[in-house]
């Protein structure tokens, strides 16, 4: 839940008669559990809450009059506490030297067996010459076990350590992540395009280093010194998104108020209106929130806005925006941008989930304007003064139309989502070619096969890429519209230039190419594949297993050849890390992974139809996983749509049968997931 007025206006009516399950995360007061509590009713049909908080007084109220459904989390033992520790810091569990033995003890002592503050310390010192100096220095900032302080407040004293040795430029993109919902998943690039657009990444790195490529060094150097949480580790072994933890979360929020960094606005926080406004930051998402009149924003660099509001601060209120965000707002008009002309220093604008249709041409007098994000908005069209935003170097989008004079912005890097149809002229493609600049490319097709000009745009297509694969092209991600009979056969033709530069490949859509295409066994850099193909076969593993550094495989079939896939040492895939095999309509299997097959695979992934699989699958349906010495992961995927309860179940059954009759080592995670559950056919008994 999105805090206390979400669970408090669910209509306890409509849980009458119903079985729930409600976790509430974090709860801080008395008095907001008594808010929250109001939602629920008792119905005697063994409806559960759970409710998890960091304060034992909390705890006893929300668990009235019976105290004994308290569960108080046990600190870690001493033997765990210093795994923990020791790992983090010497990559093994019994590296500590002699001369830092007593120390670790009693750091650890006072760490109260918290881990995260044994891991916080612990990331600290990883960062720190390993002398008996430093390691006290640590210990005595941190309260000893004999003094009256509560591991709270011990814990606080701990992350504020880690924070204050944090090196300058750190602390800046650190302290910028309180402009986050404490809730969100943040996405590691356009964090890092933030951080570029406020200053906070400056030098170019060693070895020619983009700014956006320091700024993700920035990003894993927080992981590192466990400041913000890893999540979405892709198959090249870097975070792709983080979390923030609570209480670091808290932290930062403290120090930016005391050092007047961000001015805080949601249903926890409001901004003093006697400081300057640096940066502005509104969380809506619970509550509507009116930004005081009387504030002075127009020193503000920054405008962050979360939810749904009709008081947006107007911009002609803003003088020397950096940075504008505007996140899942469905109230906001095309009006509110009329000023943006004004904003000379503008580098970065982001709209996502937003109601505007439609940016207006003054977009083109932004000339310092480096990200310009529209995903999941209204905009389809562009206007004609877009290319004239020649530092422009990020466009996202999710279907606008390839703008003409699209060759004019020289500096573009990354262009995603840009539609081609019959509105843009083939001659857009031919300027699109000519963007020397230009590392990833996601382009939607979107002209008939039908279409009587077709061959132009065909022709301007693949010369386009080819221009841009002898340039910098390295990451592309092709898009069809199969509803307008659109198809991407035209690429089944022999290329004069093979993109065999290209680190990634990526179809998103529902066309499949009938066969592999040729220039596919040419790709000899691809690391990351995501490929549809109608028939998957013998021929087509052979081609795709001798790509020599293939790491991530995602194939989508409609109809798999033989009767059962063999996967051998003589198939390749000798680098392959993660596998995930989708059929829209056949059984998966039997698949058999001979001894020597695949001998680097971590993550491996399927689906089954629940409809077709409940009564067909026997419990041999795969065979030989257990020769993946580097397994990790399991993934099976239960495809419900169409199915009844039965053969969903049925479907589960034998995968667990499955993996009793052909275990896997006790490492391997193996999750069975529903897909499209709310789609099960429901009898007449179920649904009354």
């Amino acid at each position: 839940m999105h805090g206390m007025r979400n669970a408090s206006s669910m209509n306890s009516e409509n849980l009458s008669d119903k079985r729930y399950f409600f976790i509430i995360d974090d709860i801080w007061s008395a008095s907001a559990w008594r808010t929250i509590k109001c939602a629920f009713c008792e119905n005697n049909l063994g409806c559960k809450v759970l409710t998890t908080t960091r304060i034992i007084s909390v705890a006893e109220t929300c668990c009235l009059p019976d105290w004994k459904n308290i569960y108080e989390m046990k600190p870690l033992s001493d033997v765990c506490a210093e795994r923990l520790f020791t790992k983090r810091i010497f990559g093994c569990e019994d590296q500590c030297p002699a001369y830092l033995k007593d120390l670790s003890v009693d750091i650890l002592r006072r760490c109260g067996g918290l881990p995260l503050a044994i891991i916080s310390i612990a990331s600290l010192l990883a960062s720190k010459p390993r002398t008996k100096v430093q390691w006290e220095r640590c210990r005595n900032t941190i309260c000893s076990g004999s003094d009256n302080v509560s591991s709270v407040s011990n814990m606080q004293r701990i992350l504020s350590l880690s924070y204050n040795e944090l090196p300058y430029h750190l602390k800046t993109c650190f302290l910028y992540m309180c402009t986050f919902p404490d809730d969100v998943t943040i996405q590691r690039d356009p964090l890092v395009r933030r951080w570029i657009a406020e200053g906070f990444v400056t030098a170019t790195g060693e070895d020619g280093q983009t700014l956006e490529e320091v700024g993700e060094s920035y990003f894993n150097e927080l992981i590192n010194r466990s400041m913000i949480q890893p999540e979405e580790i892709q198959y090249d072994g870097q975070a792709h998104t983080c979390r923030m933890h609570a209480m670091l979360l808290d932290l930062i929020i403290s120090k930016s108020v005391t050092e007047n960094f961000i001015t805080l606005f949601s249903n926890n926080h409001v901004g003093r209106q006697d400081k300057v406004i640096r940066r502005l930051s509104l969380d809506c998402r619970d509550r509507d929130i009116i930004v005081p009149s009387a504030m002075v924003l127009s020193g503000a660099r920054s405008l962050v806005a979360y939810g749904s509001t009709e008081h947006m601060p107007p911009l002609s209120a803003f003088h020397v925006l950096r940075t504008i965000v505007i996140e899942s707002n469905d109230t906001l008009q095309n009006c509110y941008l009329k000023d943006i002309g004004r904003l000379f220093q503008l580098k970065y604008l982001s709209m996502r989930y937003v109601s505007i249709s439609e940016l207006p041409e003054q977009i083109g007098e932004l000339q310092q304007l480096q990200t310009l994000e529209l995903q999941s908005a209204s905009i389809q069209v562009l206007p004609k003064s877009i290319v004239w935003l020649k530092n422009l170097v990020y466009l996202i989008a999710d279907g606008i139309i390839l703008p003409e004079g699209i060759g004019n912005m020289k500096a573009l890097q990354k262009l995603l989502g840009v539609k081609v149809d019959i509105r843009s002229p083939p001659d857009c493609l031919r300027e699109l070619g000519g963007l020397t600049d230009l590392r990833w490319l996601w382009i939607i097709w979107c002209v008939s096969d039908e279409y009587s000009d077709n061959k132009a745009y065909t022709d301007g297509f693949i010369s386009c890429i080819n221009e841009l694969c002898t340039s910098k092209l390295r990451y592309l991600k092709v898009g069809c519209d199969v509803t307008n009979n659109s198809s991407l056969d035209f690429l089944l033709d022999p290329w004069s230039h093979s993109p065999y530069p290209l680190y990634s490949f990526q179809m998103i859509t529902y066309y499949c190419f009938p066969v592999i295409p040729e220039w596919m066994a040419t790709l000899s850099n691809v690391a990351f594949l995501d490929i549809n193909v109608t028939c998957v076969g013998e021929e087509v593993l052979q081609v795709l297993g001798n790509l020599p550094s293939l790491l991530s495989l995602l194939i989508t079939t409609k109809r798999i050849v033989s009767e059962r896939l063999i996967f051998c040492s003589s198939t390749g895939f000798q680098c392959l890390k993660e596998f995930y095999f989708h059929s829209w309509h056949d059984v998966v299997g039997p698949s058999f992974f001979e001894a020597g097959a695949m001998p680097r695979l971590e993550k491996f992934r399927f689906n089954l139809h629940a409809r077709i699989a409940g009564s067909q699958l026997d419990s041999n349906f795969y065979v030989g996983l257990q020769n993946m010495v580097r397994l990790k992961n399991l993934v099976v995927e239960v495809d419900c749509r169409e199915s009844r309860a039965e053969q969903v179940e049925a479907t589960e059954a034998a995968v667990r049968n499955a993996i009793a009759n052909n275990p896997l080592p006790s490492h391997v995670i193996v999750q069975i997931r529903r897909n499209w559950a709310h789609e099960i056919i429901k009898d007449a008994t179920t649904a009354n």
